[in-house]
C-alpha cells in the first residue's frame, strides 16, 4: 500500500487527539495489518511508550500488534511499515515515528519505515 492511499485512508480517519495517522505494515508485497491511531490502549503502547501516562495506542504500534496476532515477530520481521498523517483540510503532514514507536520499530526488526511529511 503506497503512501498516498494511506494518505486517503487517514482522511477519513477519526483519529486520537486530532491526530490522523494511519499505518501499513507490509512484507513481499502483501499488506499484513493496517493500524490507527486509538485511544484504546495495549501493553505494547505502555512499554515502547515515553509516558507511561499518555499511553494510548499509536497506529505503527496498533500495525504491528495486528500483524503478530496472525503471522507472529518471525512473520513481521523484515518487513515495511508505511506511515501517514492527514491534518484536518485533508492535507498531509509529516508521520516521522515517535521515540516509543522506533524503539517498538527495531525489536520487531521492521527493516525499512516510510512516512509523509
Amino acid at each position: 500500500m503506497n503512501l498516498n492511499l494511506l494518505l486517503k485512508l487517514a482522511k477519513t480517519h477519526s483519529g486520537t487527539a486530532g491526530a490522523k495517522v494511519v499505518a501499513s505494515l507490509e512484507k513481499k508485497g502483501r499488506t499484513l495489518a493496517i493500524g490507527m491511531n486509538r485511544r484504546k490502549t495495549h501493553p505494547l503502547a505502555k512499554r515502547f511508550g515515553k509516558n507511561s501516562e499518555a499511553i494510548f495506542l499509536h497506529a505503527e504500534v496498533d500495525a504491528i500488534v495486528k500483524a503478530v496476532a496472525i503471522y507472529g515477530a518471525e512473520g513481521v520481521r523484515g518487513s515495511t511499515l508505511r506511515v501517514a498523517r492527514a491534518l484536518k483540510d485533508g492535507s498531509p503532514a509529516l508521520a516521522k515515528p515517535c521515540e516509543g514507536c522506533q524503539r517498538a520499530i527495531i525489536a520487531f526488526e521492521i527493516e525499512e519505515v516510510e512516512w509523509t511529511s
